[in-house]
């Protein structure tokens, strides 16, 4: 079962970031499930409306103590390999589901990847 999605935090303060997740999810009455994740910092969860829950915490993220200890909370569209031509074949997929008077954002995070990020990003749009 792939992740849905991904949340990040200290990875030295695992524990109460993952109180905080499983607290901020109870507040939304939203439920997801912890997957393995082999990376510090970084809960791997499955849920069933992973953007539903990242909309519902624009509003916890105004409460003073909650999101304290998370940073950012992303919602996995697709998971594509790791190659230019792979994403592109991807994001022309999406891009059919996307109607002109909508808006759409790409958020490019990247890791071990040596192109710089403004060239990879005028290769993916």
């Amino acid at each position: 079962m792939e992740a849905n999605l991904l949340v990040t935090h200290e990875p030295s303060h695992a524990g109460s970031a993952r109180e905080e997740v499983e607290k901020a999810l109870k507040s939304i009455k939203q439920k997801a499930r912890f997957l393995k994740s082999d990376v510090d910092g970084l809960f791997k969860l499955r849920a069933p409306n992973p953007k539903k829950i990242v909309k519902s915490l624009s509003k916890l993220k105004r409460k003073k103590g909650m999101l304290e200890h998370t940073f950012h909370w992303v919602p996995i569209e697709k998971w594509v390999n790791a190659n230019i031509k792979a994403m592109q074949k991807e994001i022309k997929k999406m891009q059919k589901g996307i109607k002109s008077s909508e808006k759409w954002k790409l958020d490019l995070h990247k890791r071990h990847f040596n192109m710089p990020s403004t060239e990879m990003i005028a290769k993916l749009t």
